[in-house]
């Protein structure tokens, strides 16, 4: 199997994983603080046909999107529990990963564009974290 080396996520792209995740994934196995999508967008508030109508602002590659780390009932007492940040930089770290280990089914890409559902962007979680799926 070929290892896959490098993928550049846009900023759509990224952050539609992590709501996927969040909103949708993770919540069985982690807990997560600091998720503000608004912040993601030149202006959040603005209305359909309005110039920066779901327009994001430039997000920077290492910039945290979201922290999580295991829930407490997940790990045992002397657990390693510390707050991990997802960023553009370790989601395509954990895309190389997940399409070299043979996850790829859990993506469809189409037009430039990634595709998953909840299950899929947990996934791309727990390998940034992990380098591998712990759970489910």
């Amino acid at each position: 199997m070929s290892k896959i080396t490098g993928i550049q996520l846009d900023a759509k792209d990224a952050t539609s994983i992590v709501i996927s995740a969040i909103e949708g994934g993770t919540n069985y196995w982690a807990e997560c603080k600091g998720y503000k999508w608004r912040n993601w967008y030149v202006d959040a508030d603005a209305k359909y046909g309005e110039e920066n109508y779901n327009k994001l602002r430039e997000i920077p590659r290492d910039e945290v999107l979201v922290y999580i780390r295991e829930d407490e009932d997940r790990v045992d007492p002397e657990g390693d529990r510390e707050w991990f940040g997802i960023t553009i930089e370790n989601l395509e770290k954990a895309l190389c990963l997940s399409l070299s280990e043979g996850y790829g089914k859990m993506f469809e890409f189409r037009d430039g564009e990634i595709d998953t559902d909840a299950w899929g962007a947990d996934n791309l979680f727990q390998l940034a974290k992990f380098g591998k799926v712990v759970y489910g």
